[in-house]
């Protein structure tokens, strides 16, 4: 099940690439999709993970709450509501299952028909929202937190070394931050996963940011203000 699928709204002729990944988050496992997608397709604005049960995909908002169940189709590889006018068709490495669904992530299936010339075609590039190469490494060091793009309201250390929790990475936010959101948050750790990164507060939780073309982290999904991580 994981990979790039194709998300399509019949009803008003939009569609866009959403990243179905395997990593578990707070509700269900993980949803990347572009910023312009979730604008131009309001369910997505709202989607901060899925879930595969049995024949069926559920797509949830932050709190868990279920937004839309996507039926497994009789005659084709993907899943659709009819009611809504809405399917999701896999591209590339990304496939529904082909036997009795499971609960856990597929592991990489069988690519699309050879080209012309004997290879074997490549999988389209991840959606915008997912930078594929990106490590710890490339991620430690001190950012700039905004509210508006450019305009820093104060600053977050992403510290490589090793955090209470295995996979996780200590994060320290500036003593003279006065941003009460960031404040009620509390971010004491990070880790990244899928090519994203994800902030994780002192009780647990965790907020993704999805990287865009200058290098800004942006918050994805989008859930009240929104929120800036540039590197310093």
């Amino acid at each position: 099940m994981t990979g790039t699928w194709e998300f399509t709204n019949a009803k008003t002729a939009r569609s866009c690439r959403v990243h179905l990944g395997d990593e578990a988050g707070l509700h269900g496992r993980q949803l990347g999709a572009p910023p312009a997608c979730r604008a131009a397709l309001p369910l997505l604005g709202q989607a901060a993970g899925w879930n595969l049960e049995g024949a069926r995909v559920t797509m949830v908002d932050a709190s868990g709450k279920k937004l839309v169940s996507l039926e497994r189709e009789a005659n084709g590889p993907g899943f659709a509501s009819a009611a809504e006018g809405l399917t999701l068709k896999p591209l590339g490495q990304a496939r529904a299952p082909a036997a009795e669904p499971v609960h856990t992530a597929a592991g990489p299936a069988a690519t699309h028909a050879p080209k012309a010339g004997g290879g074997v075609a490549a999988p389209p590039p991840p959606p915008a929202s997912v930078a594929p190469n990106v490590t710890p490494q490339s991620l430690a060091g001190l950012y700039g937190v905004a509210r508006e793009k450019n305009k820093p309201i104060c600053s977050i250390d992403l510290i490589l070394a090793q955090g209470r929790k295995e996979g996780r990475m200590p994060a320290k936010l500036s003593g003279g931050c006065i941003d009460s959101g960031l404040k009620v948050f509390d971010p004491v750790g990070w880790r990244t996963g899928n090519g994203r990164l994800y902030l994780v507060a002192k009780k647990g939780h965790e907020q993704g940011f999805s990287v865009m073309p200058d290098g800004t982290w942006q918050k994805d999904p989008v859930s009240g203000a929104q929120l800036y991580l540039k590197k310093q």
